[in-house]
């Protein structure tokens, strides 16, 4: 894989020295990663990226799709998310792990799941949801 990773670092006017400084690894590694001779791990790519002020996307030239890059399909989740997360931070810690308790327990129902048709039967509630019920 080449990365852009030579680019992203001039632009920002970061010497190699500086950069492996900055990510903790010797200025050879950094040279070896702009040759491609050698790959950075996941957290090294990260750091670059925070770093250089860039994205993994930009980093590897790759496009990983996302959500919010198909039109209309991220702004209804991501609103709906927005206002959940809105609204959980207003609960005390008991209305927190209340919340999540029933959270986990939608998910839990196959008709509710994004993967219903491959789900089977309804579970049976567990002994702690039939007291709560009762």
């Amino acid at each position: 894989m080449r990365l852009q990773l030579k680019k992203l670092r001039k632009e920002k006017k970061i010497t190699q020295g500086e950069l492996s400084s900055l990510i903790g690894v010797d200025i050879k590694t950094v040279g070896n990663w702009e040759r491609s001779e050698t790959m950075m791990s996941i957290e090294q790519l990260c750091r670059c990226c925070e770093i250089l002020g860039s994205t993994p996307n930009e980093m590897t030239g790759w496009h990983i799709e996302h959500p919010e890059d198909v039109p209309g399909k991220a702004h209804d989740a991501d609103s709906r998310r927005q206002s959940m997360v809105d609204a959980y931070n207003t609960l005390t810690e008991d209305g927190k792990t209340l919340s999540s308790e029933m959270v986990a327990s939608v998910a839990r129902d196959p008709l509710r799941r994004t993967d219903a048709e491959n789900a089977g039967p309804t579970p049976a509630p567990d002994s702690e949801e039939l007291r709560e019920t009762a």
